[in-house]
């Protein structure tokens, strides 16, 4: 099995490259955004997830362990296979996507070509449960996720954020960027009131 590949761009198409590694070009998928930050000739040492069908091999590449974790989470929903989870890396990135799922933002992923509804639905559905998500992703992991502290439990910061989301999603704000800001405010404060956290999350999001 391959795992890493180092080698130089020979060229970049709109969804693989070809990575040149002592003179053997390999073709490797990559996402949108991943394509998009290289180069024609660059040097480049990339994580391959390698997927094997009956009378097909294909290399997946991605930058950093947290994306190419995220590839093979999104598989696992039913309807989500390798394309359309390497579609869905290309638009949103790992911090976004852990937001968007324990936000139930399904618009956040109504984005992605060949997502309607439904699917956006099951996605958010099935994974907001899965244990340790929020390791996925660095970025929330400490300021993002929900803690738990000796005077609350997590479902009783569940709720307040909860209903502080709601309120601020109703008032027209995006509920991942919405869940991101009240999450950080009501860890840096768990005794903190519904009232007060929907006035500070207007506070914050309205200088943004």
């Amino acid at each position: 099995m391959i795992g890493k590949l180092t080698g130089v761009i020979d060229s970049i198409e709109d969804d693989h490259l070809i990575l040149d590694v002592n003179g053997v070009g390999y073709l490797v998928y990559c996402a949108g955004n991943t394509l998009a930050s290289l180069n024609i000739n660059q040097n480049l040492a990339i994580l391959i997830e390698m997927i094997v069908k009956e009378d097909q091999l294909t290399l997946y590449g991605f930058t950093d362990t947290s994306q190419k974790k995220w590839f093979k989470l999104l598989q696992t929903v039913q309807g989500v296979g390798a394309r359309m989870a390497l579609s869905i890396l290309g638009i949103l990135t790992p911090d976004q996507l852990i937001g968007a799922i324990l936000a139930q933002d399904y618009n956040s992923f109504k984005q992605v070509s060949g997502i309607g509804a439904k699917l956006s639905s099951r996605i958010v559905n099935e994974l907001q449960n899965k244990e340790g998500i929020t390791s996925l992703s660095s970025g929330l992991t400490n300021s993002g996720s929900l803690g738990k502290t000796p005077n609350t439990s997590i479902s009783q910061s569940q709720n307040i954020v909860g209903d502080a989301l709601s309120a601020l999603s109703n008032l027209g704000f995006n509920r991942s960027d919405a869940y991101r800001v009240l999450t950080e405010i009501y860890n840096q404060n768990n005794e903190i009131t519904l009232e007060q956290l929907i006035k500070q999350g207007l506070s914050t999001l309205g200088r943004r």
